[in-house]
């Protein structure tokens, strides 16, 4: 499933207009509709990422559990492998040959002689690694070290060094120990006083700490293995390659540091979490149908309060502005809700009565001005009467005159022929 469906979704609507306008031109309750399953699909998604999280966490948990369980057994069992080196140093100088040979200064005796605990007890039955054991006088100064064994330099530790250095004489009679590595190697150093009572030198017992550290995983019931600081691999256990499935393992990593924080190797341990994986599907996948479910469930309530709140409310205000646009101005519109749509049939309500008074104001109207114009009209015949009376009046007098003024013409010739009588 991808998460990003509705993101994708909005995309598509942005990149192609007329698919947009198609969308925007369907009806608005489909609008809703698809626009409740985009927001259905977008919950879906983001629940997939949150479950995500969540196992990515629960892995993260794991592993810092791990590593503090890897943790506590490494400050458990270094001190065990400081307790066994001691035993062995304290062994190697009480004995009497390397006590006259240190005395002596014999270094070809004290290097046989340091070479005889790699065939003894705690090598042989396998409960420390012996590297070398080096034989150092009183003072820390080099004399010899064992024939068997890796090669390594002739200088202690530094940390130790400087922690003898600030000790008293008495004090210098108490073991030291320290982890170190050389290239290749890393190394636990356990310094152990010669000569008993009286100081003759020291007895420097060097052990792999990652043998012994390899108990990690038989504790944690794990593969383990050991790297030095460059990740090169020091040991492993038996089963290390057989970790290696089909579903990859849990890896979690302990940084063994010196007295100095600096780091010296460090152990892996791999766990299987195929079990785990497992259990975190199959709860995923149960929160996805609930989470599904519930999304189905929303969106029905959701459409069907929007239905019962606003489309069928809208429907009805539309079939009575279609009424009214038909000239229907007998509705009796009524305010069923208290929100906006109510507001709406209410100024819809008002709107009608509005359109109902106007228009019996403008019937009113349309009948005085038929009356003013029947009176107009009647006023009109009137006149028309009125000026065809006067015409016909002036006719008679312009009659008239022509006869007056013919009398007078037949006048005026009777005296002009009476004077001419005369």
């Amino acid at each position: 499933m991808n998460p990003n469906t509705a993101s994708n979704s909005m995309t598509i609507l942005l990149i192609r207009p007329g698919r947009c306008m198609s969308f925007i031109n369907t009806s608005l309750r489909t609008q809703t509709l698809l626009l409740l399953l985009i927001v259905g699909v977008a919950a879906l998604g983001n629940a997939y990422m949150m479950s995500e999280d969540a196992y990515q966490a629960a892995l993260e948990n794991k592993r810092t559990s791990i590593q503090s369980a890897m943790q506590v057994s490494a400050e458990q069992i270094l001190p065990q492998l400081q307790h066994k080196a001691t035993q062995l140093g304290l062994q190697l100088q009480k004995r009497k040959p390397l006590r006259t040979a240190l005395k002596k200064a014999d270094l070809e005796a004290l290097s046989t002689l340091t070479s005889e605990p790699f065939e003894e007890s705690y090598v042989t039955t396998g409960e420390l690694q012996l590297l070398k054991i080096r034989v150092y006088d009183k003072n820390l100064n080099y004399l010899t070290s064992s024939k068997a064994g890796a090669a390594f330099s002739q200088d202690l530790p530094p940390q130790i060094v400087e922690r003898m250095q600030r000790r008293s004489q008495s004090e210098r009679m108490s073991v030291d120990s320290e982890l170190w590595q050389q290239p290749g190697v890393a190394a636990f150093s356990v310094l152990v006083p010669a000569g008993g009572m009286r100081l003759m030198g020291y007895i420097e017992v060097i052990v792999a700490p990652h043998y012994n550290l390899l108990q990690i995983g038989q504790r944690l019931k794990a593969p383990v293995a050991a790297f030095d600081i460059n990740n090169t691999p020091l040991i492993t256990s038996n089963d290390w390659h057989q970790s290696v499935t089909a579903t990859p393992p849990l890896e979690a990593r302990l940084v063994v540091r010196n007295s100095a924080e600096a780091p010296v190797l460090s152990m892996l341990l791999r766990e299987d979490i195929t079990a785990l994986r497992s259990d975190m599907q199959q709860t995923r996948w149960l929160g996805m149908v609930q989470q599904l479910a519930l999304i189905v469930v929303s969106i029905i309530i959701a459409f069907v309060v929007l239905n019962r709140r606003l489309f069928r409310p809208l429907g009805q205000i539309n079939a009575q502005l279609s009424a009214i646009a038909a000239g229907d101005l007998s509705l009796s519109i009524k305010v069923t809700q208290k929100d906006e749509i109510g507001t709406l049939q209410h100024s819809l309500s008002q709107m009608n009565q509005q359109l109902r008074q106007m228009i019996g104001h403008i019937d009113g109207s349309s009948i005085t001005i038929s009356s003013a114009s029947q009176q107009i009209a009647s006023s009109s015949h009137e006149l028309a009467r009125q000026a065809e009376s006067q015409a016909a009046g002036v006719a008679e007098t312009s009659t008239s005159l022509e006869q007056i003024a013919a009398s007078t013409n037949i006048t005026t010739d009777n005296v002009i022929a009476t004077k001419q009588l005369a």
